[in-house]
């Protein structure tokens, strides 16, 4: 077994191309809601607010959403565990980045491309509206994982693979991910260093993605 992160920027058809990987490698698909889902169930519904606002300085030392964010890593690190899964987002790259059976893939693409299939996507017919739309959004990732994991979110050394579709047939990225997703799949067992599978067990909370995961 072995887990996908893809990281991408908006409008880069990211999103398309991970739903894809895990259609092809037969993973579980994980984007925000299933994220929110497992929060829910712990009562943490407040989640997806942190998420999509730009937390102000105030909000990003109160003891609530350092409670939440916390947990939220927690999530995070079952849903690894549990192995076989694309996760889209969510600062997965930083917080799985130590294991050696996780695959990290950026995808992005030039503004103008992303402008285009926003315009597209949303029905927006002024490019500079899409543009806003586009740095609004991308502000409020760069918030949360900057101030998450203290990372830089778009180093694009953070991550095994970088494409660029403003160049790249998505069919190709989709190809060489689900290869290099393959080839991991079958070293995992050779490998030396830490897999997903040592992560530290929390039984009920790993039970609780199971069961959301349908395993």
């Amino acid at each position: 077994m072995a887990v996908i992160t893809i990281s991408r920027l908006v409008g880069s058809k990211g999103t398309e191309i991970g739903k894809e990987v895990a259609k092809r490698m037969d993973y579980d698909y994980v984007d925000r809601d299933l994220v929110q889902e497992i929060m829910n169930q712990y009562g943490e519904i407040e989640f997806q607010d942190i998420y999509d606002t730009k937390l102000s300085i105030w909000d990003r030392y109160s003891g609530i959403t350092k409670g939440l964010l916390d947990f939220y890593k927690r999530v995070m690190l079952s849903i690894a565990k549990s192995g076989k899964v694309v996760i889209i987002g969510r600062g997965s790259f930083v917080s799985l980045g130590k294991y050696t059976d996780v695959l990290d893939a950026m995808i992005y693409a030039p503004m103008d491309i992303r402008v285009k299939a926003i315009m597209e996507m949303r029905d927006i017919e002024d490019a500079d509206e899409a543009e806003k739309y586009i740095i609004s959004k991308e502000e409020v990732r760069k918030t949360f994982i900057e101030h998450t994991y203290n990372v830089r979110w778009n180093q694009y050394d953070n991550f095994d693979m970088v494409f660029n579709t403003g160049k790249l047939n998505p069919d190709l990225v989709i190809d060489t991910i689900v290869a290099a997703g393959k080839e991991l799949e079958s070293k995992v067992a050779l490998t030396s260093g830490l897999v997903t599978s040592d992560i530290e067990a929390d039984k009920v909370l790993d039970n609780t993605v199971k069961n959301i995961l349908k395993r």
